[in-house]
């Protein structure tokens, strides 16, 4: 009996924004009322040292707090998702718990991977392209099955083995939304391509002058965000049921029915 395949580019896209939509509050509220208010409240803070910009260290300082922060929501939105998933109740105060002893191995696992993906990248886009895709589930793997960083990465190669291309094109099709979105914002400040360099590096300039196009833009990133997270996940419950076995099948189907009955 030929295997079952569940992920295809379609159906994981599909049950990607199907997931997102049907459980919007859930998987967008850590992003709006954490990152987005301090989005703003670093940028009025950047604003204060006027077009030179703050020092180094300050700037050091306020990344490395939107990256604690960044990882922070995403372990959190993570276990949320893998619990809805699983139809499980979800706790905040034990996630959050769960959370604090595990942030740093999560933080710098997930930022090493990004790292070296670009650095593959600049050298040569197609073993890139394979590095990420190859540990694109390491996150949630660490979150799920408490492995540690070398165990959860190699967990991931495992797990990706022969779906790396369809991983890759999913993430790259995300990618893209969120680049739209961002000449939609550009071109609503008054930016184009075509006003060249001069143009670009006042960009800090026409944002304060346009605060509410700025808030407006960083509201609506900052509810798209979350797709990487449950595109992450997505992708691993498909990988589980594809190679696995029926239980997480069942547990994954069952939650899909139970959301077309709702609709």
């Amino acid at each position: 009996m030929e295997q079952k395949k569940y992920l295809t580019i379609g159906n994981v896209l599909g049950e990607t924004f199907n997931f997102y939509f049907s459980n919007f509050l859930l998987v967008c509220l850590p992003y709006v009322i954490i990152l987005f208010p301090f989005g703003q409240l670093q940028t009025l803070f950047n604003s204060l040292f006027g077009t030179a910009g703050p020092p180094w260290y300050v700037s050091f300082m306020t990344t490395l707090i939107s990256l604690v922060l960044s990882y922070g929501v995403s372990f959190y939105l993570t276990i949320s998702i893998l619990n809805r998933y699983e139809d499980k109740k979800f706790a905040a105060k034990e996630a959050i718990a769960s959370l604090l002893p595990r942030l740093f191995p999560y933080g710098f696992m997930s930022f090493m991977i990004i790292l070296f993906s670009m650095l593959w990248s600049i050298l040569l886009i197609i073993p890139g392209a394979i590095y990420f895709s190859a540990r694109s589930i390491a996150a949630v793997v660490m979150v799920r099955e408490g492995l540690g960083i070398r165990a959860s990465m190699k967990r991931s190669r495992v797990l990706t083995k022969k779906k790396r291309f369809a991983i890759f094109i999913c993430f790259v099709l995300l990618m893209i939304m969120m680049f739209v979105l961002l000449l939609v914002y550009y071109r609503l400040l008054g930016i184009t391509f075509g006003g060249g360099l001069d143009q670009i590096a006042g960009i800090a300039g026409t944002i304060a002058n346009r605060p509410l196009i700025n808030i407006l833009y960083s509201l609506v990133s900052s509810c798209f965000m979350p797709l990487y997270t449950v595109l992450s996940v997505v992708i691993y419950i498909n990988l589980l049921k594809e190679k696995e076995g029926f239980a997480t099948e069942q547990l994954a189907d069952g939650f899909l029915e139970e959301e077309h009955g709702r609709s």
